[in-house]
């Protein structure tokens, strides 16, 4: 059977679609979600992440992120306020939506409008720290035993060529991958500045995934000409590249990160960085 041409096309830009278009939606928890009141491979764990959904867009500008979170005691009831740090200078927080989900399966919405509030507890350098604003809410009606799930989407002006021109780097997106909580599932997906798609590339075959530390090259020789990143993965994880110059990770049953306040590069983690080498020796 043949398929018809507006069909074929239809595919195709879905197989080619960026993937920052394929959010995670709010999800139907399972009876086995419902029911949890312990995570078997963390007893004692106060909170249980299920879901957890990062997704950076540089050249659509945004970052979205999307939770869903068991809260198992008293303790883990804290993660129900959420405060999101932003520049006020160059940023927005937008399309926030939150719900509680109770253990018998009754859903209560977010219906409070998140507040902006000044963000004092953000570690960054004075000039920042000036213009740092924090998002917050605080989810409704949460017990234990209770799924709080939340999305939201941070939109950014792009000032990667301002920035390359005054300190020679411009850093992209930190994934810290383990969190206080263990976490069942977690999807990462990077696509970053205009400069590295595939058009700007001179072959991709010439550039496979690389190792810890590598880079990938912009050939065109703008000032942001490499992308690097280090990375520290589970046993068996790591992270893609595709063909449509997107990275990927995937990962599933994360442990807790161990101490009260661990360095972040001890942690499972791909930190990314844009950087300008143009007349340095490589």
């Amino acid at each position: 059977m043949r398929i018809p041409v507006f069909v074929r096309h239809l595919l195709l830009l879905l197989a080619f679609a960026s993937p920052a278009l394929l959010r995670a939606q709010f999800q139907k928890p399972t009876d086995e979600e419902l029911k949890m009141t312990a995570d078997p491979k963390a007893l004692g764990a106060a909170a249980v992440y299920l879901n957890v959904e990062k997704i950076p867009d540089d050249p659509l500008q945004y970052r979205s992120f999307y939770a869903r979170i068991k809260v198992l005691t008293e303790t883990g009831k804290k993660l129900a306020t959420i405060s999101i740090p932003f520049r006020r200078s160059d940023e927005k927080v937008v399309d926030i939506k939150a719900r509680t989900i109770h253990a018998d399966g009754t859903v209560i919405p977010l219906r409070d409008k998140p507040q902006d509030l000044t963000c004092s507890d953000v570690t960054t350098n004075n000039d920042d720290q000036r213009q740092m604003m924090c998002k917050a809410f605080a989810l409704p009606s949460v017990e234990v035993g209770s799924i709080l799930e939340y999305s939201y989407r941070e939109e950014y002006e792009s000032k990667l060529d301002q920035f390359a021109t005054l300190h020679g780097h411009y850093t992209a997106p930190q994934w810290v991958i383990q969190r206080p909580y263990p976490v069942r599932k977690a999807h990462y997906v990077f696509t970053p500045n205009k400069e590295f798609l595939p058009h700007n590339i001179q072959s991709l075959s010439e550039h496979p995934m690389f190792q810890m530390g590598d880079d990938h090259q912009n050939t065109t020789k703008l000032q942001l000409n490499v992308l690097k990143w280090q990375e520290k993965l589970p046993e068996g994880s790591k992270m893609r590249f595709d063909i449509r110059c997107f990275y990927s990770v995937d990962v599933t049953d994360i442990p807790p990160a161990p101490g009260e306040e661990p360095f972040q590069s001890d942690l499972y983690h791909v930190f990314f960085h844009y950087e300008n080498v143009v007349g340095k020796n490589k």
